[in-house]
């Protein structure tokens, strides 16, 4: 499954930029793969790695395979494993409070996202909203993520 968002349209064309729902199966999996590598990589195979699922453990395995092969096939080192089994939740799986990069993100941009709406957004939007806090990416695209994720109009902009 490839999960496409508004936000990010401009690279589906090329794929020059891994999506956030190829960068959250990478995560989930606890893989690394650097853009200098995925750069080097041909469409067809940024493709498909957009599309394989990872749901069950199958096709897990089946995604750390394909992604071990490809790797080998182009000479590219395999990239470090990430210990998942971890009981310890990540930031942005943690139901239970928003997390402070979010927090003083929405806060700073004057945007509606408080722990009900948090609770409410799917795992992936929760990834990519804390990936984008986190990294502090540009804030028009946390304006933009909040807006497509809470089905919102518009948003008030951020306070002079």
């Amino acid at each position: 499954m490839f999960r496409q968002f508004k936000f990010e349209e401009r690279l589906y064309q090329k794929l020059d930029q891994i999506p956030i729902s190829t960068q959250f199966k990478l995560e989930t999996l606890g893989l690394e793969l650097p853009l200098e590598v995925w750069t080097q990589l041909v469409p067809a195979e940024r493709w498909v790695f957009c599309h394989l699922p990872i749901r069950s453990k199958g096709e897990k395995e089946c995604y750390n395979g394909y992604l071990a092969y490809i790797l080998r096939r182009h000479g590219f080192p395999l990239p470090p494993e990430r210990d998942t089994a971890s009981p310890e939740k990540k930031a942005w799986e943690d139901l239970s409070r928003l997390p402070s990069e979010v927090a003083l993100k929405m806060r700073e941009l004057n945007l509606p996202l408080f722990w009900p709406e948090w609770i409410k957004l799917d795992d992936m939007e929760r990834f990519s909203l804390h990936k984008f806090c986190r990294e502090n990416s540009d804030d028009a695209l946390i304006q933009q993520v909040v807006q497509e994720f809470l089905g919102l109009a518009s948003v008030p902009s951020a306070t002079p």
